[in-house]
């Protein structure tokens, strides 16, 4: 499924590595298969310890996503949880541990794919272009990861600082190639080479050829990428020269991821003892050991008498030696001011606590006017107490020691403002950072939505509208510019939808022709064509001609019993129009009129539709739950024969048509398919709105199932070998149409309403 090519001509100043992302069985069958590649500017040592702690994380990860989340989980929720936890883990690496690279200089990527889903996160700058063949063997490319050209689908990744980005996801079809590099090689090698070289050669070729071509360009590059093709799962080294330093480099990863990771966290956990202890740490420190001593020189003034001056409190020095040195004036100084200090703000902390609670006690009392006086009283008396025992202490420094005082609770008040004025600017970008994330997963989610439609997958496409919307719905709204932003996600959301309905507006008909009978105008109600002509009956029985290039209609006969045919089928040039009663007829262009009567055997056959195949023709009666075969038998057709081998049930059908194989379509738009008298497992899309009032189904060999809808008058056109719905083709002239019929080629549709034959050309939607 994929492969590596590897070049590192800088000789260890670059780290290059395919990422080893093993997983056990449960978590492959629900993540699925993981690859990755890294590029840094690092050493070896570096750069291995770095591969070995996000290959480490991302295994956990996803381990743990598969452990903890819901059995349903779908597979991008479980894989965004594995790249959370490797956020964690590098986060981490590069702060707490202190990892001595660039997290801004290196680029990973990692891919899992399940099936045909695809998850995808980048990190830094890789390329990630996913090759989708188109029929003249070229291919259309789309950049997942940046969005600049107008011709790509809006996939965007907005990638973090230090790690890994959002979320890419979406379903790759079968002949699709997804190349992930650490470089763009669109650079290098240009558009055309490059997708040839990708789309038209397997992967193990593909890499090979990449290599012939760029080795000559840059001595120097240094490179890692990976091919890789859903439609078959294997890995391969290329290179003959790097392959035994690779699957070295691989086999020294299987068994020593854990140990690096031990090895380098010892490292950094010694690193991390001999920092620099922090500001707020020092101070508190400093104002703790305040504290203590002061208390001894407190106590010596109180038992001495009144503190005069500053001086007067001084322990006398003993004398210098050797082992207790003399303090300097300004030391000495300096640490009686961090003494009062410290017990300055012990003083005011226990003044605030006391107040506190006296607040507390004076709210309980606030309901009894002698006890609220009462409170109002001692709080005065406290708050005089306290005051007095301020000023005394304040009066009882000398000069310099007040200045210096007042310039350290200076200095406690700035730290400290500037601390709160950063936790609210932090505050601030947090949740500023939170709401571009949301907008960002928002959009995310509409993108896939997008390549989820262009792969025809509705039902996930559907599910990450869901998802969008109620995001949406939780967005604030407060502001005029967040009203802007959610008024806009709601219009891209509501343009989404308007895809997945595959809705077209055709242009309006050209009418063909206008009938009218001896009685007025006819009220035409059967249609069936050939290669150039269009057969039509009325509701009276009058059968007539018309070029598919239009005209005038000419009348060539009437129907057996004047009345609209109940079997109305055209049999090479001419057409054969049968009542319910057994009675037809084939009918020339030139109005000869030839009996070929139907032997029904039964009054009670009711036929709802018909369909000639090898000279065969196929009734369909849904109110017998049966369809009949007629062999030609040259004079007539004969005897029945029961075609249904399994009883499906036909209750409710309305229309049937054969290319080989019989499709029968129920008034709900539910089409039964049948093989050689067996239902096929086959089912059409459900349309939105859903389909009610369904009237006629018609095929041809070389074309889709095209479906004739009353409510809303629309032509639904569906793949015929996956019922994918293909389109809604919709204009209002089709209001009212009583059948059509479609070209050879899918192109075009002859609808008959009215009186009046409409010709619609229908735009290829594929």
């Amino acid at each position: 499924m994929s492969h590596l090519v590897r070049w590192d001509a800088k000789k260890g100043a670059t780290f290059v590595h395919a990422l080893r992302l093993d997983l056990d069985k449960e978590t492959t069958e629900r993540v699925g298969r993981a690859y990755g590649v890294i590029v840094a500017d690092a050493k070896g040592r570096q750069g291995e310890a770095l591969a070995a702690h996000l290959e480490d994380a991302f295994s956990r990860g996803a381990i743990e996503a598969v452990r903890k989340l819901s059995g349903d989980a779908p597979q991008d929720q479980l894989f965004e949880a594995a790249i959370s936890r490797t956020n964690h883990a590098l986060n981490r690496l590069f702060g707490e541990y202190g990892l001595d690279l660039e997290p801004e200089r290196i680029s990973a990527a990692i891919v899992a794919i399940k099936d045909h889903d695809m998850v995808a996160t980048t990190w830094g700058s890789p390329s990630m272009l996913l090759f989708h063949p188109l029929p003249n063997d070229t291919a259309r490319t789309f950049d997942l990861v940046d969005d600049g050209s107008t011709e790509q689908p809006p996939f965007k990744t907005i990638n973090a600082r230090r790690c890994f980005g959002s979320i890419i996801a979406g379903r790759l079809g079968k002949r699709d190639r997804l190349l992930i590099a650490s470089q763009d090689l669109r650079m290098f090698l240009g558009d055309d080479a490059l997708a040839s070289a990708i789309i038209g050669h397997e992967p193990a070729e593909a890499t090979a050829r990449l290599n012939r071509l760029l080795s000559p360009r840059d001595e120097m590059l240094s490179m890692a990428l990976l091919v890789l093709d859903v439609a078959e799962i294997r890995y391969v080294e290329n290179e003959p020269s790097l392959a035994l330093s690779a699957n070295r480099n691989a086999a020294s990863h299987t068994g020593k991821t854990s140990a690096s990771i031990a090895q380098l966290l010892k490292t950094q956990s010694e690193t991390g003892e001999t920092m620099t202890p922090s500001l707020m740490s020092g101070i508190g420190k400093k104002v703790t050991g305040m504290l203590r001593r002061n208390e001894h020189r407190l106590a010596a003034s109180q038992k001495n008498g009144s503190v005069q001056q500053a001086d007067s409190s001084r322990v006398p020095e003993k004398p210098a030696s050797a082992a207790h040195p003399v303090a300097s004036p300004d030391r000495t100084l300096m640490r009686t001011v961090l003494m009062m200090t410290g017990k300055l703000l012990k003083v005011i902390s226990l003044g605030l606590l006391a107040t506190l609670r006296s607040t507390g006690s004076f709210l309980l009392a606030m309901h009894n006017k002698e006890k609220r006086d009462m409170r109002i009283n001692a709080l005065r008396q406290k708050a005089d107490v306290f005051m007095n025992e301020m000023v005394n202490r304040y009066n009882a420094l000398h000069r310099p020691s007040k200045a210096m005082l007042f310039a350290a609770l200076v200095l406690i008040f700035v730290a400290k403002g500037g601390l709160f004025m950063s936790a609210w600017n932090k505050a601030k970008d947090d949740q500023a950072a939170a709401y571009e994330q949301q907008i960002s997963s928002i959009q995310q989610k509409i993108d896939s939505a997008d390549a989820s439609a262009i792969y025809h997958d509705e039902s996930r496409a559907t599910s990450l509208l869901a998802d969008a919307t109620s995001a949406v719905a939780a967005l604030p709204h407060s502001s005029r510019s967040e009203k802007d932003v959610r008024d806009t996600l709601t219009k891209k959301i509501a343009a989404a939808h308007d895809g997945l309905r595959r809705e077209i507006k055709v242009g309006q008909p050209d009418i063909l022709a206008s009938i009218t009978s001896t009685s007025g105008a006819a009220a035409l109600s059967k249609m069936t064509s050939n290669a150039d002509t269009l057969w039509i009956a009325s509701a009276t029985g009058e059968i007539y001609h018309l070029a598919t290039s239009g005209g005038t209609a000419k009348k060539a006969g009437d129907v057996p019993g004047g009345a609209s045919p109940a079997v109305f089928i055209s049999q090479g040039k001419d057409v054969y129009a049968a009542t319910t009663a057994g009675a037809g007829a084939l009918i020339t262009l030139a109005g000869k009129k030839n009996d070929i009567p139907v032997d029904f055997q039964t009054s009670q056959t009711l036929p709802v539709d018909a369909g000639l195949y090898n000279a065969r023709l196929y009734v369909l009666d849904a109110s017998h739950n049966r369809i009949t075969r007629h062999m030609d038998e040259t004079k007539d057709f004969g005897k029945p024969q029961f075609y249904l081998k399994d009883g499906t049930d036909l209750s409710g059908s309305v229309s049937m048509a054969i290319d080989g194989t019989v499709w029968v379509l129920k008034k709900d738009g539910t089409v039964i398919h049948i093989v050689k008298g067996l239902q096929s497992p086959f089912a059409v899309a459900v349309a939105d709105p859903p389909v009610t009032a369904a009237s006629r189904i018609r095929t041809t060999a070389n074309s889709d199932l095209f479906v004739l809808d009353a409510n809303p008058a629309r032509i639904l056109r569906y793949d015929k070998q996956t019922g994918t719905l293909v389109a809604q083709y919709v204009n209002d002239a089709l209001a009212g149409a009583t059948d059509f019929t479609i070209d050879d080629k899918g192109t075009t549709a002859y609808v008959t309403k009215g009186n009046q034959v409409l010709r619609f050309a229908l735009p290829d939607a594929k």
